[in-house]
């Protein structure tokens, strides 16, 4: 998350009606706080690329180029857009740069990953697969925002399963 999508999206203000005027500054620099320390960007087991969006327009970004970026300026860096909100094509077309299959194949070739786990989109089933199973979208609120019919699912990484996709585990939502 960057600050200015905590005003546009919504956080804000559910941080505002669940928390208080009072409160709601103090628990929403709180919140950015954790944001800020999560990586934008992670490699697991030396080959799963793990992202909230997709792949960056430079296609030959490291993991440390990535993760360098400041998200607390007041506009951040394109790439950190890209990163955050874009979506494979041709299943969708978030608010960052669409990408497409072989923009997949050449961004996991030049961080020397065989596949690709994010996140930012609801899928029906918790997951779906893109770009020949080389990307895949793992979403894991079930009932999304308490209207949507979706399962929710995780995507299990098998230490030196080289060559093998994550294992994805659906679930419902909690009664």
């Amino acid at each position: 998350e960057t600050p200015d999508m905590y005003f546009r999206y919504g956080f804000a203000h559910e941080v505002l009606s669940k928390y208080g005027r009072d409160d709601a500054d103090r628990v929403e620099l709180a919140f950015r706080g954790w944001f800020n320390a999560l990586p934008i960007a992670h490699i697991v087991d030396s080959r799963v690329f793990v992202v909230h969006g997709g792949v960056p327009q430079k296609r030959n970004a490291t993991v440390d180029e990535i993760n360098a970026h400041n998200r607390d300026a007041p506009r951040p860096p394109a790439m950190l857009d890209e990163m955050l909100w874009s979506d494979p094509i041709p299943d969708g077309a978030g608010r960052g740069a669409a990408f497409r299959a072989e923009d997949t194949a050449t961004f996991l070739d030049a961080v020397k990953c065989e596949f690709m786990l994010r996140s930012h989109e609801c899928k029906d089933e918790g997951y779906q697969l893109h770009h020949g199973g080389k990307c895949a979208t793992v979403f894991s609120a079930p009932k999304y925002c308490g209207v949507m019919k979706n399962v929710g699912a995780v995507a299990v990484v098998k230490h030196g399963a080289k060559g093998q996709r994550p294992e994805f585990r659906q679930f419902p939502a909690a009664n």
